[in-house]
């Protein structure tokens, strides 16, 4: 009898022990949300309220539902920025580099008539231009704006994506020298501590259409030290932006979200505006509103109600630095803190801002669908 009672016992106790490692595997697997699907696009402008179908999971149930969106808006007769004016700014930017070569530049004009969601015009002999420019080893130089190749390759690769073209030079020999973790590594030790390998991973992702082999091992790298999560006197939220964008490109669960979330709003101006350690306010807005777009669309159950309020209250920052000017009988306009007419970087921060808090209705992903969806 005693032996019965004991086996029995015994039973029990290795049915609940495995009951509670099911439960315990079960509940680790839900316990993050996924990724929700985009917005829907606003509705028209009625009564000086937009509506659209946003997604966003909830914590207790972990699964998207949809919900209608409504902001406040204004009547395009009534907008301080306009995206035809800006189009326009950007036409003339782009006589710069067609007067005198830039594929930076090129690249960023690309990026600014994607934003601003309209056609590029001269699409094939952008492409041409960016293919004479390719090095021999199937990358691009770096060198004459003080910028990383891989700075610079990436985000023309992102011009070709964007434009549904592929380099007309091979690029394994450029990609060779990025091919293991232990290259990798030491980029990211030479280059700000691991920020900028979401530049090889950027690159890599929109040529070859996959994940580099040692993207787990970069991840391991960064966990082990999440300082960089919270605010850093030296460049902010710089580092954690940067290092956000390859856990929602790789769809990984980002650690510390709201250590994050804390000091990015906390770093928020009273103009509505981040500063930047290198100056540049309007990089820095643009940046911080990036990382907040991404996390509101990304990460839709961190704390929607304050970062919908801080992206608004960027307009106001935007609306002081947007400035008009006629050329040959048209309104172009650009953005501008120190006075410098159509610059490159402050007008294409600008253009991506004012997308992001929907003062224009841009074509912005800050999830990276697009580029995800090629390598699924």
């Amino acid at each position: 009898m005693k032996k019965i009672i004991l086996v029995t016992l015994l039973i029990i106790a290795v049915t609940t022990i495995s009951a509670l490692i099911f439960y315990t595997l079960k509940r680790e697997r839900i316990e993050h949300c996924p990724i929700c699907p985009e917005p829907s696009a606003w509705s028209e402008c009625v009564d000086s309220q937009q509506t659209r179908t946003n997604y966003r999971c909830e914590t207790t149930k972990h699964i998207c539902e949809s919900f209608t969106e409504i902001k406040n808006c204004q009547s395009p007769e009534e907008l301080t920025i306009r995206t035809v004016e800006l189009n326009e700014g950007l036409e003339i930017w782009k006589e710069s580099f067609e007067n005198k070569p830039d594929p930076v530049t090129a690249g960023l004009y690309i990026l600014g008539k994607a934003m601003l969601n309209q056609p590029i015009i001269g699409r094939d002999s952008l492409i041409d231009y960016l293919d004479s420019q390719q090095m021999p080893n199937g990358g691009w130089s770096g060198a004459a704006y003080d910028f990383t190749d891989m700075f610079v390759t990436h985000r023309i690769l992102l011009a070709y994506f964007l434009m549904d073209a592929k380099p007309a030079n091979n690029m394994d020999e450029f990609f060779a020298d990025f091919d293991t973790w232990e290259e990798v590594h030491d980029y990211g030790l030479t280059y700000h501590d691991h920020r900028d390998v979401y530049h090889i991973v950027f690159g890599w992702a929109l040529y070859y259409h996959e994940y580099p082999s040692w993207i787990d091992e970069f991840f391991t790298e960064v966990e082990k030290d999440l300082s960089w999560t919270v605010f850093d006197e030296g460049h902010g939220h710089h580092k954690a932006t940067h290092i956000l964008y390859t856990y929602v490109i790789a769809r990984r669960n980002f650690p510390k979200l709201n250590n994050l979330i804390d000091s990015v709003l906390g770093m928020q101006e009273g103009d509505g505006g981040w500063s930047h350690w290198n100056g540049d306010k309007l990089y820095g807005t643009s940046i911080a509103l990036n990382l907040l777009k991404t996390i509101r669309v990304g990460y839709s159950n961190y704390r929607m109600e304050e970062i919908e309020t801080a992206i608004e209250r960027s307009k106001d920052f935007y609306e002081k630095t947007y400035t008009t000017k006629m050329v040959d009988s048209k309104t172009a306009a650009y953005f501008s803190l120190d006075g410098e007419t159509f610059g490159r970087w402050s007008n294409l921060m600008g253009i991506m801002g004012s997308s992001m808090n929907g003062f224009i209705n841009g074509n912005f992903d800050p999830t990276f669908e697009g580029i995800v969806e090629k390598i699924h």
